[in-house]
């Protein structure tokens, strides 16, 4: 079956996916967030990786869709080490 890019082009669109949205931590909490920047400042994305996946999904969802985890695994690693290390740190 041969497919027609052109008949597909209105499947690219932008989103926005949040993470463990939650409200302001507390002072350990922030402490953790400035330690986390600084490991990404220093080390990047990779370095933080893992933590993300273990954290945003179940072991359930590790386990049994493991392309999920990927996905989230991926989408942490495409973020700018700097931009994500201000935004964990708040500013």
């Amino acid at each position: 079956m041969k497919l027609n890019a052109t008949r597909f082009s209105f499947l690219c669109y932008a989103a926005l996916v949040l993470l463990g949205a939650v409200r302001e931590p507390a002072e350990a909490g922030r402490q953790a967030q400035r330690d986390r920047a600084a490991v990404l400042r220093e080390k990047g994305t990779a370095a933080v990786a893992p933590g993300v996946v273990a954290n945003a999904l179940s072991d359930a969802t590790r386990q049994d869709r493991p392309e999920v985890a990927a996905f989230v695994r991926e989408l942490v690693m495409r973020q700018d080490p700097e931009g994500y290390a201000r935004t964990v740190a708040g500013g």
